[in-house]
């Protein structure tokens, strides 16, 4: 079992990983949003608590951590919208440049057929790249 003093740095450094991700500089601001993230994961797990918050305020469940660090960064920051990272109720501004910021996801790959080409088109055209083709200058007439 863990003693209490490890489990806070553990907490800590867990919370500064993710402020760094964010690339929130150091200083009052990114004591404001460790003590936000601190509270939004009491049990250390601050990348899933920061996923949740970027996940709630977008309205977005299935919204990965890596897109919403992009949009975060996509949209300014921490350099524009630092005080708004992990407010209770963002500013409807801070949302919309979240959301025109997002990657657009890619259909998920599915099997499907890949038909075989008849091999009689094929025969048809010219053989090599650059031959002259039948009729033209040096061709055959």
């Amino acid at each position: 079992m863990e003693s209490t003093s490890t489990a806070c740095v553990n907490d800590r450094r867990s919370i500064d990983e993710c402020l760094e991700l964010l690339a929130v500089p150091p200083g009052p601001e990114r004591s404001r949003c460790r003590a936000a993230l601190a509270v939004a994961a009491p049990d250390g797990s601050a990348r899933p608590a920061l996923r949740a918050w970027f996940a709630g305020i977008l309205g977005r469940d299935d919204l990965s951590l890596a897109a919403a660090r992009a949009a975060f960064l996509l949209a300014g920051g921490a350099a524009r919208w630092g005080g708004q990272l992990l407010a209770r109720e963002p500013a409807r501004e801070f949302v919309q440049a979240l959301r025109a910021h997002l990657p657009v996801p890619v259909p998920p790959e599915l099997p499907a057929p890949m038909p075989c080409p008849p091999l009689s088109t094929w025969a048809r055209g010219p053989r090599l790249v650059g031959a002259p083709l039948s009729g033209a200058e040096g061709g055959e007439s």
